[in-house]
């Protein structure tokens, strides 16, 4: 079996097919079959993907969720003890906050994980440089620049 079966099954959005592909412990799996899947937003293709041992979720498929604004997908990754929501400098929160994915942003700060202080000063500036107020009030609930 190729693993362009399973980039064909993804693309497809075939859930079924890549769950019989993945049976196959003897299939290489190529770490961009993974960011393929966070791409194109089929959440269940993800899941079963994390289930499977050969996966190596990064803290750039999680900028990748966080920026497209994946809510389900941002809410199943930060579930995996492999992400680190904190990686990359708390990247993940600057790209929702520039990309203006408000509920993203809502469930990063509620997680618990991300210390908004430490890039909050970027993302006000952010959206203050490009008049997003309704993302400061989110980004920054209660601080003065919030308000």
């Amino acid at each position: 079996m190729s693993l362009s079966m399973l980039s064909d099954a993804l693309y497809n959005s075939d859930v079924e097919l890549v769950k019989e592909l993945l049976k196959n412990k003897n299939l290489t799996f190529d770490p961009s079959v993974f960011t393929i899947a966070i791409t194109l937003g089929n959440l269940a293709i993800v899941k079963q993907q994390l289930q499977d041992g050969r996966v190596n979720p990064t803290a750039i498929h999680f900028d990748m969720a966080c920026s497209q604004g994946r809510l389900g997908m941002v809410r199943l990754l930060l579930q995996d003890p492999r992400i680190d929501s904190t990686a990359l400098g708390g990247s993940a929160f600057i790209f929702a906050v520039r990309k203006r994915n408000r509920n993203v942003v809502r469930v990063l700060l509620q997680d618990g994980r991300i210390n908004p202080g430490v890039n909050i000063d970027a993302a006000i500036a952010y959206v203050v440089k490009h008049n997003c107020v309704k993302m400061a009030q989110v980004a920054a609930p209660g601080s003065p620049r919030g308000r």
